[in-house]
């Protein structure tokens, strides 16, 4: 038996502009991760937990994340919003740096450092955390 194909009208967003929609959409959302900065992401676990194996234990077994609507992770929001972000487009991209602040600095070399050093920090926490989370 083969697979009849399927037409897709033009008004129909395809996969990745359907999940794009629904990122971060509280009225979709059946979970919120809550950060160590206590800022909340909202997301749905079934498709965090077809990502994760890690997420899909924390949802779906004898956890007590299970029975909760919230869960808190010992993670900065930034970080659980990249990887939320993940795990819905296959794509992270890296939050921008607070520019302004940075340019009040009087010496460019050390601005330049502040935000490499600020970089590889983020890109390091956001490592370990997809490493966590098997992604």
């Amino acid at each position: 038996m083969s697979a009849v194909p399927c037409k897709s009208e033009s008004t129909t967003p395809g996969v990745v502009s359907a999940m794009k929609s629904i990122l971060f959409n509280e009225k979709m959302s059946d979970i919120s991760l809550k950060g160590s900065d206590g800022i909340e992401t909202p997301a749905v676990k079934a498709i965090l937990s077809s990502r994760s194996k890690v997420f899909s234990k924390m949802f779906f077994d004898e956890f007590l994340e299970a029975k909760t609507q919230v869960v808190e992770l010992h993670l900065k929001s930034d970080t659980i919003r990249a990887i939320v972000t993940y795990c819905y487009t296959d794509n992270i991209r890296i939050a921008d740096v607070d520019v302004l602040e940075m340019t009040e600095k009087d010496d460019f070399e050390e601005f330049e450092e502040n935000i490499s050093d600020q970089f590889t920090d983020k890109m390091m926490k956001l490592a370990e955390a997809a490493d966590y989370f098997e992604l």
